[in-house]
């Protein structure tokens, strides 16, 4: 680890010496690039370059090794570096184009250690003053209910920079970029400017790809939500539609945007027409082998992929006959149905403030109203003249939904230096809206460190005993090898040390992506929700099924004091359990950030912040369940952010940061009966999460830094274990107790404690 951590401080240190050029060689670089931009042509260079150094160390005083074996310690090392190539070899015409080459440090001289991929390709140009065209990557959102990319995380208050920037990495990994869309095909743009009260006319048009044919392992980590999903046999007793992203067929868009900007660009008119389909001619089948290895009860047994049954164990399967070991089946034989969904939406709104001309004062409105048709396919059966059922014919009927968001912000600018801002949103979505490209978030809840140690039921995601929602929030690795459940130097590991979470390959681990997920995706994604930071509106303002506001108001004074205030309350429109009634979903918070030493009158930074938020979901059982448990129930959860960034020296600072939030169940909403999830066997009653970190910041320039940090994350689960522990318990808990007379039976509560120990270094060099 040192000579990591040397290698770093070198880098550092040589790019603080390139940024230490002459003045004069600044204004002759400066120069350079102004003439190049003047003559609209030239060869441009730019990028990103990070260096991670993740290790961290787990360690539980409940632990036996004995019964988990997996190791408690992982290195999670690589360099990474984004170089965007802008070439201009004419006035009208550009190529660019983004080259990232990665590297693991652990196994640095392995050859697939290394990779070197083309993340961004793509021509654009202009055809006259007003007409735009792009061929290839290009990224797009008109509104968040058309085209837009949800962060999928509700607001975190002040998140202290030392994790922020954490966060940050990871997101840039992904290649995501605000809320924009990644797309893939043509954009063509026509925008004219008529100036003064005639304003501004916009129109677009996009043909792109937004997934593609692609063949995946069922039981593997890449492209599934749920490693194994569609196994019964695999100790969670359910099928999960969804659970495998590999697609069948070629998804694509089609969307017509118009907007006219009038009254000096101060009013705003716009539709939207969409349609996101599935090119059937593109329908793909695979030889599957139809036996599959599988590790059930902790042995190797077989799965047949056709029938859904388990006919093993299966000593020797190359005796079958020609044929009945493979099997010609779609890519994905459990979502075979085309999508075929259209979109359309009307937007207006007012810059009123724009229309007085007053700068000092913050006044618009934005409404939105958007529906959807979605088609949807099932079985009917068809009875002959004696009840019997003869045939099932297929029926196609639309599933109709609609949307709507109304925006207001309004703020004012004081002289004595005060800045007064409020933010207000009301959406009123019903249960059938349904629009993927604005509802995919970003963020879905993913272990990331020491994911080894519960490799079999890491797939769980949120509901994994050794889950932590700092884990996933923060930590990334681009090409993560794990370990079998058995090491030795034959083939036998490969086999017998599968695990049910993840093929024993390089696989990624980020909780971040631009995937465009499907609607029975989207539905699984509902049920592994991380609800500490994706409880009220987990797919942005697009989320189906909901109705209510949320305020935002921020008080600013001159540039070193800023305080923020939230409030939301949402209801569902229609209840998604039986057993219960429409959820209601409440949330409060506040924050303050403050520049001590700029508020002194010194240049360098002293910032502190804090916030706390504190949310609620509750939902009433029906009249029918009341019976058989308590009326209504509850989840509350508290989230506390602290954050420290001082600059002592004019480039070396200390960045420090808390994070705890904690989280309370009651039995209702706790109930694995009533909540049913992946992995979800045992009630939890009560969470506990803390996450401190320390460490020297070093920063050359605005995006380029060296960090060496340490820090804790400590969790505190408690469970209902009267019935026993399921898979979302550690699996060498001891749930019993043994009175005098030698009678054994189940705790009514256990709390299982873990902590991990982190220790990371960060060069990031943006240029």
């Amino acid at each position: 680890m040192h000579k990591v951590l040397v290698s770093l401080l070198f880098v550092a240190s040589a790019a603080s010496v390139a940024s230490a050029v002459s003045e004069a060689e600044l204004d002759r670089q400066l120069q350079a690039k102004e003439d190049s931009l003047s003559s609209k042509r030239g060869f441009e260079v730019g990028g990103r370059i990070t260096g991670v150094l993740n290790n961290a160390y787990m360690s539980s005083d409940q632990e036996d090794s004995k019964l988990n074996k997996m190791p408690n310690t992982e290195r999670s090392q690589f360099v990474s570096a984004d170089l965007d190539f802008h070439f201009r070899p004419y006035e009208a015409v550009r190529f660019n184009a983004t080259l990232r080459m990665e590297a693991g440090m652990q196994n640095y001289f392995a050859t697939s250690a290394k990779s070197l991929t083309a993340n961004w390709l793509n021509m654009e140009g202009n055809v006259g003053k007003d007409l735009y065209w792009i061929v290839g990557d290009f990224r797009q959102q008109y509104s968040p209910l058309t085209l837009f990319a949800p962060t999928g995380l509700d607001g975190i208050l002040y998140e202290p920079l030392i994790f922020a920037r954490a966060r940050e990495m990871a997101m840039q990994e992904a290649m995501i970029v605000g809320n924009q869309r990644n797309l893939q095909g043509v954009n063509l743009q026509f925008r004219h400017d008529f100036g003064g009260m005639a304003g501004e006319i916009r129109a677009e048009g996009i043909f792109a790809r937004v997934r593609r044919v692609q063949l995946l392992d069922f039981s593997g980590s890449n492209g599934n939500l749920l490693a194994n999903g569609y196994n019964s046999l695999l100790n969670d007793g359910a099928i999960y539609p969804g659970s495998s992203m590999a697609s069948n067929m070629d998804k694509w868009l089609l969307s017509a945007n118009v907007e006219y900007l009038p009254v000096d660009k101060n009013v705003f008119l716009g539709f939207t027409g969409m349609l996101v389909f599935d090119d059937s001619a593109s329908f793909t089948n695979t030889y599957r082998t139809q036996y599959q290895e599988v590790i059930y009860n902790g042995q190797l047994s077989y799965y047949n992929t056709e029938t859904g049954e388990l006919e093993g164990p299966i000593l020797n399967p190359s005796t079958f006959e020609d044929g009945g070991y493979t099997v010609y089946q779609p890519i994905n034989p459990y979502e075979t149905d085309p999508q075929n969904t259209s979109i359309i939406s009307a937007r207006a709104g007012a810059d009123i403030a724009g229309i007085l001309g007053n700068k000092s004062l913050t006044l618009d409105v934005m409404g939105e109203y958007a529906m959807s048709s979605d088609e949807q396919r099932h079985f009917e059966p068809a009875f002959d003249e004696f009840g019997n059922v003869v045939a099932y014919n297929e029926v196609t009927e639309d599933d109709n939904g609609s949307a709507l968001n109304i925006s207001f912000n309004a703020g004012y600018k004081l002289p004595v230096g005060l800045d007064i801002q409020l933010a207000a949103n009301y959406v009123m979505n019903d249960s059938n809206w349904f629009n993927n490209l604005a509802q995919s978030p970003q963020f879905f809840a993913t272990r990331t460190l020491n994911s080894d140690k519960d490799g079999n039921v890491s797939r769980y995601g949120v509901n994994s005993p050794l889950y932590s929602t700092f884990s996933s929030l923060y930590y990334y690795d681009p090409k993560f090898t794990p370990v079998g459940t058995q090491l030795a130097n034959t083939d036998d590991p490969t086999i017998k040390g599968q695990t049910n979470s993840y093929n024993i390959a390089p696989i990624q681990r980020n909780a971040y992506s631009t995937s465009v997920y499907t609607r029975r995706e989207l539905a699984l994604m509902s049920f592994m929700l991380d609800k500490s930071v994706q409880m009220s509106l987990p797919n942005g303002f697009a989320t189906p099924n909901r109705s209510g506001f949320n305020i935002d108001m921020k008080f600013g004074f001159q540039d070193f004091a800023e305080a923020n205030a939230i409030f939301s309350m949402l209801k569902q429109k229609k209840s998604d359990n039986v057993f219960m009634k429409e959820a209601e979903f409440q949330e409060f918070g506040a924050g303050l950030k403050v520049d001590v030493f700029k508020m002194l009158g010194f240049s360098l930074p002293l910032e502190l912040s804090g916030s706390y938020k504190h949310a609620v979901k509750t939902q009433e059982l029906t009249d029918e369940f009341k019976p058989y448990f308590a009326d209504k129930g509850e989840l509350s959860m508290d989230f506390i952010n602290a954050g420290l960034y001082v600059q002592y020296m004019p480039r070396l600072g200390i960045n420090a940061g808390l994070q705890m939030i904690n989280t309370t169940f009651d039995a209702v909403s706790s109930s694995p009966i009533l909540n049913v999830a992946p992995g979800y066997e045992t009630p939890l009653l009560k969470g506990k999460q803390m996450q401190w970190m320390v460490g020297l910041d070093y920063t050359v320039a605005e995006g380029v830094y060296l960090e060496l940090n340490y820090g804790m994350i400590n969790v505190e689960n408690t469970y209902n274990t009267t019935e026993g522990a399921g898979s979302n318990v550690p699996n060498y808990a001891d749930v019993t107790v043994t009175d005098v007379d030698g009678n054994t039976q189940n705790l009514a509560e256990y709390t299982h404690k873990f902590s991990q120990a982190v220790v990371q270094a960060i060069l990031n060099v943006n240029f």
